[in-house]
């Protein structure tokens, strides 16, 4: 039996959440990559795998072993907006 898998980065809060409850009402497991667990009690904890992730500090090992289940069939990127502001308060802005 071959289960439905999907990878969603930033899947416990936010539209990331809206995202992982919608997957799991289509019948896929999850495995949320996040800074924060999901909140105990709003996900179907049996279906859901938690990984602590923060995108300034990646973590190669976790995605290579993401990229090889063969189960995965989607992946969800909903993190990172936070990363876009650091980026964009960095640039000079001179011309």
């Amino acid at each position: 039996m071959c289960n439905k898998k999907a990878v969603i980065i930033g899947g416990s809060n936010g539209i990331g959440l809206a995202i992982s409850k919608k997957l799991l009402d289509c019948g896929y497991d999850l495995e949320i990559c996040d800074r924060i667990p999901p909140e105990e009690g709003v996900l179907e904890e049996t279906k859901v795998a938690y990984h602590f992730c923060d995108l300034m500090d990646f973590d190669e090992d976790l995605y290579q072993k993401l990229a090889q289940d063969q189960d995965v069939e989607l992946l969800m990127v909903t993190a990172g907006s936070q990363i876009f502001n650091i980026i964009t308060s960095q640039k000079s802005t001179k011309c």
